[in-house]
């Protein structure tokens, strides 16, 4: 197979000659890509980055360079290839531990908190025994032990519903309905694709994969979130993809998919990024999309500047 270039891929993605022309050149561009559903803000992102394809994989994989490119991280961990709930204990209610207590406490379909039936009556049982925040951190760490443990077994299929007032909301179906859009993806490197689509299913030799554990200051809120990275050596590049397939509160669930290409001037990275938010679906939602994206393309572009100055 022929190798991937970077050239393709950019105009694969819709970037112009003129777009491709000023990445070489340094500069950061960043689209507002269309949406997959009612829910999504959707943007894409190319730039150069003067560092050798081992430091991106390293720093991809890891998360090294994540809290000093993002201030809203307040924590984070890896989590081990056999996974255990020790793996969990970093992680806290904060900030805001006191209300963000009484949150779980009274967590009810359609609240502010992304859990199922069966867990919200986890967090309501607490009441009766007082209810403490190092219970309900005991009990959150709990579920997040248990849904890694599931989607390590099932993939997609294993992730637990939201409960919602309405009609209860699938991650799971979502983010397989967001990757079946990877058309780059699928057309450039069809065996990491369909290891993606149908985890932990239909694995190509030299995959490399790492899960962790993330808390974001979300409006002044811990925003806990459960990722899976995924990278593999394809034809003279990386491809890489990430998803968030739990995530606390805030949004539903969020998908990155990318890539990493040898050019005489470095590296170019290449990032199309999905996230899933209530707050975008609605009456007034395609305005509230249309400028929900701007502010998150702004946000995620600004997170990779810091990451490629951190290389200086």
């Amino acid at each position: 197979m022929s190798l991937i270039t970077a050239e393709e891929v950019l105009k694969d993605a819709g970037f112009t000659a003129s777009d491709i022309g000023n990445i070489r050149s340094g500069k950061l561009v960043k689209q507002t890509v269309s949406s997959t559903s009612d829910r999504e803000l959707a943007a894409q992102f190319a730039l150069l980055v003067k560092v050798p394809a081992s430091e991106l994989k390293e720093a991809f994989m890891t998360g090294s360079k994540k809290k000093e490119t993002d201030d809203t991280i307040t924590d984070m961990g890896l989590v081990a290839d056999d996974p255990a709930l020790e793996d969990f204990m970093g992680v806290a209610l904060e900030p805001n531990g006191d209300k963000m207590t009484k949150t779980y406490l009274i967590a009810a379909p359609g609240s502010d908190l992304n859990l199922s039936e069966e867990e919200i009556q986890k967090f309501n049982g607490l009441k009766k025994s007082g209810g403490k925040q190092e219970q309900v951190e005991t009990v959150l760490r709990e579920v997040l032990f248990e849904r890694l443990r599931t989607y390590k077994c099932k993939g997609l299929k294993g992730i637990a519903p939201y409960a919602r007032s309405g009609k209860n909301y699938d991650p799971g179906k979502e983010l397989y309905d967001k990757t079946t859009t990877a058309k780059i993806l699928k057309a450039r490197a069809p065996a990491f694709y369909n290891h993606v689509l149908n985890y932990p299913e239909d694995k190509p030799d030299g995959v490399e994969e790492i899960f962790s554990w993330f808390n974001y200051s979300i409006d002044d809120k811990p925003t806990i979130c459960l990722s899976h990275k995924m990278l593999k050596e394809e034809n003279g590049g990386i491809v890489f993809y990430e998803r968030h397939f739990y995530v606390s509160r805030s949004h539903n669930s969020m998908q990155r998919i990318g890539g990493a290409f040898p050019v005489d001037e470095g590296m170019i990275c290449f990032v199309l990024s999905r996230t899933s938010t209530d707050q975008v679906s609605g009456f007034g939602g395609a305005a509230k999309r249309k400028i929900g994206a701007q502010i998150m393309a702004g946000k995620i572009a600004d997170n990779f500047e810091k990451m490629r100055e951190s290389y200086k």
